[in-house]
């Protein structure tokens, strides 16, 4: 190999590494940037009475003591990047709400965090056997967006959840997929507790 050739490999060399630093620094860009699936749930037990899960790798803070509140549990979990955050709200000693006592609680909730409620959307309400779901979407500023929803099971308690979106990717990320499923990821854990009287006369 002459000198000629040996001076273009090194020069080529040099072409090449900071390209491969380039790319390389792209993957971790768009790694990083990916959200944990939300479609991938984990057990959070706060109380023994309830059954709670957040989206798999989320970080998790309680804010309120067992054991000074055994009937009433409020923690937060938060995405890796904490740009969205589900904030939980669980109650057995309130065991039914109306509908108006329900919106007027969200609204009283959402505007201490600063949001309003977004006039283009419509509250989703659902009825069955065991509960009444109420769901409401709120807005702050031109990015951030919140869903408030309340479950009330009338042998048990009431649970509402709050996911808050901060920024106009944790919007696209998030506002489609987690709402739909809080209702499967709050429930009441069954004992003899819960069992209506109802109930308890078919049994014996």
């Amino acid at each position: 190999m002459n000198n000629r050739e040996t001076f273009l490999d090194i020069q080529a060399m040099r072409v090449r590494i900071p390209i491969l630093k380039i790319i390389l620094a792209a993957i971790i860009i768009l790694t990083g940037s990916t959200p944990v699936s939300a479609d991938i749930w984990q057990p959070e037990e706060m109380r023994p009475w309830a059954l709670t899960d957040i989206p798999h790798g989320w970080s998790v803070v309680s804010e309120k003591n067992e054991t000074e509140n055994p009937d009433n549990a409020a923690f937060t979990a938060s995405s890796p990047d904490k740009k969205t955050r589900i904030k939980y709200i669980l109650d057995q000693t309130h065991k039914e709400m109306t509908k108006d006592e329900i919106k007027t609680f969200q609204a009283g909730y959402m505007s201490k965090l600063g949001f309003r409620i977004c006039m283009t959307k419509d509250p989703i309400i659902t009825t069955d056997n065991e509960k009444m779901s109420y769901q409401q979407t709120y807005v702050r500023g031109t990015e951030d967006a919140a869903v408030i929803g309340s479950l009330i099971y009338p042998e048990w308690g009431q649970a509402h959840y709050a996911l808050i979106m901060e920024g106009s990717q944790a919007v696209a990320d998030y506002y489609e997929l987690i709402p739909p499923l809080m209702h499967e990821h709050i429930r009441p854990a069954i004992t003899d507790d819960i069992i209506s009287d109802e109930e308890q006369l078919q049994l014996e």
